[in-house]
């Protein structure tokens, strides 16, 4: 059977991958097409008696790949809506946008 531990783990990657999904998502996450695909991944890699698992660690890998995956989409959105801009800004608001003072005018 499998460790606490390791359901422990399990868990606590499932709820994250949930909050970070919970985030993007109208409606219940539990209803949306990926939770059932993060359920089922789950349920095939479970280490039962009469069935040992492909790797000890491939569910955990699994689920760290998706975390990484859609905490670095939501990054890259939350920089893209950051500095991409419309149009040509000037010194001062590229300055200003990433955090310089550019010395006063005499």
């Amino acid at each position: 059977m499998a460790s606490s531990n390791q359901l422990n783990e399990t868990l606590c990657l499932v709820r994250s991958i949930c909050r970070t999904l919970r985030g993007r998502m109208k409606g219940k996450v539990s209803e949306s097409p990926i939770f059932e695909v993060i359920r089922q991944t789950v349920r095939q890699n479970k280490v039962t008696d009469q069935r040992i698992c492909r790797g000890p660690n491939e569910l955990r890998f699994i689920g760290e790949s998706y975390q990484t995956y859609l905490s670095s989409g939501e990054k890259y959105r939350q920089l893209l809506n950051k500095y991409h801009g419309k149009s040509e800004r000037s010194v001062e608001q590229t300055a200003k946008m990433m955090g310089f003072k550019l010395p006063e005018k005499r």
